[in-house]
């Protein structure tokens, strides 16, 4: 039950603002576990699903406090194609999967090391549905920045989700994927 949570020991949630490396404003979250002094910490980057309209929100989450609390920093990056940044800001993501996208992603960890908040040498990256592939698009791409990768319920193939897949049943989501994924995308 929610109402036996004690706020005073749950850890706070910042939000971040910075730029990807082309210039790309991006938003986010810091949590660093309670009575840390926010430096040098392990982390998780933890990478929501969706990933198109999807984003991590301001408020409690019970996985990144848990995470917290056996003194992990969690980051939550709202990288291009997330929601509630505008239609710009969600669109600059589609046929971008395991590319800007994943830069974005990379860009916030690096982020979080040059302002000291992550331990370069212990970091992990995860999540679900979107959030595995873009985890072990992560460790594959960046395998001297991520330690730790870890996804589940994963889309992980993305030619047989396409092809086979549920979304691609009908022609309404055959269509979707086409304008999200593009077919070149497939191999990334």
């Amino acid at each position: 039950r929610l109402s036996t949570i004690d706020p005073q020991r749950t850890a706070a949630m910042q939000p971040i603002a910075l730029q990807a490396r082309d210039g790309w404003p991006l938003h986010g979250y810091l949590t660093v576990p309670p009575g840390s002094d926010g430096k040098n910490l392990p982390m998780v980057v933890s990478i929501h699903g969706g990933p198109f309209g999807s984003a991590d929100l301001w408020g409690y989450h019970s996985e990144v406090q848990l995470l917290a609390a056996q003194g992990y920093a969690v980051l939550q990056v709202n990288f291009r194609g997330s929601g509630n940044y505008g239609r710009a800001h969600e669109y600059a993501g589609y046929r971008q999967w395991g590319q800007l996208m994943q830069d974005d992603v990379t860009d916030a960890t690096r982020w979080a090391i040059e302002q000291g908040h992550a331990d370069p040498q212990r970091i992990c990256i995860y999540g679900a549905s979107y959030g595995a592939y873009s985890a072990l698009m992560g460790a594959a791409k960046e395998p001297a920045l991520y330690h730790c990768a870890a996804g589940y319920v994963g889309v992980y193939d993305l030619p047989l989700m396409y092809k086979r897949g549920d979304i691609a049943r009908n022609r309404s989501g055959q269509n979707y994927l086409d304008e999200v994924m593009g077919n070149s995308n497939l191999e990334a």
